[in-house]
């Protein structure tokens, strides 16, 4: 099906492997590798091989890490200088002023809107809205059905769970984590657990 002369490889090959993999086929591409840890579980459509000595990384290679876990994903962007590939499901809207880092995912029927701005190896899950003017660091995860509203920053390597919203205007801090169907209606520190409506720390 990938029909170009680059071979698509994925870091991992689990559950969000399945999810970023769905949405290049949409786009007639497919997996062409994937790099998994032992014992990891994995989908079985495309060759397995779990270290370089298995297969080296190779010219034609373009690399996108398909883990869901934030540290893992960090840890492994840090470690390899590769071409990371970022994927866009088709059926996301993306304003054309947005900008998103290399290596992020941006998952099916995503909304993000006027002058957003997006880090690396980021994941903007299942019909998340970012809206105008929202700054994301690298390696955060915005979970299925969240919505970030207007001129929100948000830091490195922070999670926000499934359909939370976060009010206009707020900060986000590093290494935050907010519980699923959390609504945040005030600014968060660097390495803080908040969850509830309204949202707490915890």
């Amino acid at each position: 099906m990938h029909t170009t002369s680059e071979n698509i490889c994925f870091f991992g090959a689990g559950g969000h492997a399945k999810v970023v993999r769905a949405a290049l086929t949409r786009q007639d591409k497919d997996v062409s590798f994937y790099y998994i840890d032992q014992g990891e579980e994995h989908v079985h459509h495309a060759p397995i091989t779990t270290t370089l000595l298995d297969r080296p990384f190779q010219q034609e290679d373009v690399f996108h890490i398909a883990i869901g876990d934030i540290k893992t994903r960090r840890r492994i962007a840090l470690e390899n200088d590769l071409k990371w590939l970022t994927i866009i499901d088709p059926t996301a809207i993306v304003h054309s002023s947005a900008k998103i880092g290399a290596g992020s995912f941006i998952g099916p029927g995503v909304i993000i809107n006027p002058d957003v701005r997006i880090g690396q190896h980021c994941i903007v899950n299942s019909v998340a809205i970012i809206e105008h003017d929202v700054i994301i660091g690298n390696y955060t995860h915005i979970a299925p059905g969240s919505t970030i509203t207007g001129n929100v920053h948000i830091g490195e390597a922070t999670l926000v769970g499934a359909n939370s919203v976060i009010n206009p205007t707020l900060t986000i801090g590093n290494n935050t984590v907010i519980g699923s169907g959390s609504t945040v209606i005030k600014s968060l520190a660097d390495n803080v657990v908040s969850a509830g409506n309204p949202s707490r720390p915890i």
